[in-house]
């Protein structure tokens, strides 16, 4: 039987995390001085792409790739098939994260998928299909922790998304390796639920092809005039709370076409209070894959 793909030392994570921060940079550059908390799931919008991926050929296959950060189809379906199957899969039974993991494509009752795109969409991204009329057993290993990154400057927020971004190895570099006393610790209770349409960003970044009519769609369906549809938008909505009783975090996308510690070292504590704007994740630490990131610049907006 075939063990969980090891992504922490495998460049695989280390391109979902490029994509995850060059989306926060862009979002955190573009809020400017505004005061607005900020979630997404990279996660969910790095999934949505690649089954667009799976479903297009020509120029828009090779762009979604590249924008991906995969130069092969098979390295891209070979990790999400491993994100579904291994890491997103319910635990709860076992004692371990409640976790729901679903997807799904609909279309028009008069057009067939191919075969080749339904078995990708259901194998690899359980996106089940639907035609509509219109035009693991024992012990849990899985560990999914909350991380915080506070920069020490009050106004710090930008430059440390710009230098995490620059860095891929960020991540891993400053994951904690071991347990370290803490002595005055406070976060803010907070709430946030995000609404976004990220076709316009994803132009600006240098996906611009799946939203241009082209014949690069033909691998969906088995229709002559689907291979002209482009993507008209792709929306992303996020909800993360974290209070006393711990984190809550969903998200969803769509797309229309038409975590290791050491023993604890007698240290001095560590005081840690979060008073400022700070960048949050929260990643799988088995995998080392980033499932929701954000930012938090006013505790008390909803």
């Amino acid at each position: 039987m075939m063990g969980m793909m090891d992504l922490a030392d495998d460049p695989y994570q280390a391109r979902c995390a490029s994509f995850s921060l060059r989306l926060s940079t862009h979002l955190i550059s573009q809020a400017g001085s505004a005061s607005s908390n900020l979630a997404f799931s990279a996660l969910s919008l790095h999934s949505l792409l690649g089954l667009l991926a799976a479903g297009s050929s020509g120029p828009t296959h090779q762009q979604l790739l590249s924008f991906l950060g995969f130069p092969l189809a098979s390295e891209l379906t070979a990790l999400h098939s491993q994100i579904s199957n291994v890491i997103l899969a319910d635990g709860s039974a076992a004692g371990g994260p409640c976790l729901r993991y679903a997807s799904g494509f609909w279309v028009n009752d008069s057009l067939t998928l191919k075969s080749s795109f339904r078995e990708v969409g259901g194998s690899v991204y359980k996106a089940e299909a639907h035609s509509v009329p219109f035009l693991r057993k024992g012990q849990d290993s899985r560990q999914f922790s909350f991380y915080i990154f506070l920069p020490y400057a009050f106004n710090g927020l930008s430059n440390l998304s710009m230098k995490m971004s620059s860095e891929p190895d960020f991540l891993n570099r400053h994951m904690p390796k071991k347990t370290v006393p803490v002595g005055d610790f406070r976060i803010p209770k907070f709430k946030i639920s995000d609404g976004m349409e990220f076709s316009k960003m994803f132009a600006s970044l240098g996906l611009d092809l799946p939203f241009k009519p082209t014949r690069d769609f033909s691998e969906m369906v088995d229709s002559p005039e689907f291979s002209h549809y482009k993507v008209s938008q792709i929306s992303h909505k996020c909800f993360v709370e974290v209070d006393e009783e711990g984190t809550e975090a969903a998200a969803a996308s769509a797309v229309e076409c038409g975590m290791y510690c050491t023993s604890v070292e007698h240290e001095e504590p560590v005081d840690f209070v979060a008073d400022h704007p700070f960048l949050f994740l929260i990643r799988e630490d088995q995998s080392g894959l980033v499932l929701f990131m954000g930012h938090l610049l006013n505790p008390v907006d909803d």
